[in-house]
Order: C-alpha cells, then sequence, then structure tokens
C-alpha cells in the first residue's frame, strides 16, 4: 500500500485533468475527421501530445472501435486493440486505454466516445451513462 502526501496528491491530479483534455480533443473534430482518420493517427497524435507536454507513458495508448455492422444488424465487439489502419466512421464508439508518468506517478485511465453520425447533435443517452 502507497501513501501520498497531499503535495503528490495534487500532482496526481494535474496528471488526471491532463487526461481527461486529452482525450477530449482527441476525440473531437480538432483529430477526428470521419471516414477519413484511422485508428493509428488518434493514437500518433496521443503519443504526439503526451511527449510535447514532457511526459511519458508506462503503456502505450490502445484504441478499440465498436462498430454497427450494417449487413448482419449487429454491433461488433471491442474486445481487442484495433488495427492501425482502421478508419473511424460516423457512429462508432471509440475506446482509449492508456497510462501516463508524471512526477513519479502513473495514471491507469480508460476513456470512451462516440462519433455523431450525419444528423445528430447529441450522443443517445444511453451511451451518456
Amino acid at each position: 500500500m502507497d501513501t501520498r502526501i497531499p503535495e503528490e496528491l495534487e500532482h496526481y491530479r494535474a496528471a488526471v485533468a491532463f487526461t481527461d483534455i486529452l482525450t477530449q480533443r482527441a476525440f473531437s473534430n480538432e483529430v477526428i475527421t470521419p471516414g477519413k482518420t484511422t485508428v493509428g493517427d488518434v493514437r500518433w497524435w496521443f503519443l504526439q501530445q503526451i511527449s510535447n507536454a514532457g511526459l511519458g507513458t508506462w503503456f502505450q495508448p490502445d484504441l478499440r472501435i465498436q462498430r454497427h455492422n450494417q449487413e448482419t444488424g449487429k454491433t461488433q465487439q471491442f474486445l481487442s486493440v484495433a488495427e492501425e489502419s482502421v478508419v473511424i466512421q460516423r457512429g462508432d464508439v471509440i475506446h482509449i486505454d492508456c497510462g501516463v508518468n508524471y512526477m513519479g506517478l502513473s495514471t491507469d485511465w480508460q476513456k470512451m466516445g462516440y462519433v455523431l453520425k450525419n444528423g445528430e447533435k447529441d450522443a443517445a443517452e444511453g451511451l451518456k451513462r
């Protein structure tokens, strides 16, 4: 069991806030153009931003994509890491798992996002929970 002093917790909170902001940017139109941007593009953008901030990772960002299959009517599960060449599409659910090192502390976080379909202004309520 670790014991942390209050000053360390402030640094840890800063690292977590950094991951929140980074994910919001990565899952936005700043980084993702549906039908064009690949999983590899997003992954490398994450790594570059982490490096630009002078931080490192203790494990590489993994992205998974969950997508509705138009042919079968079923949704594909995202149990495994998506191939770098997978192109992100409208309606995709994106999951990222990453860990950042900061001030001797390591984060381990997972975040999810949704790529709006044409005409949608917001994600469905079930995706927001």
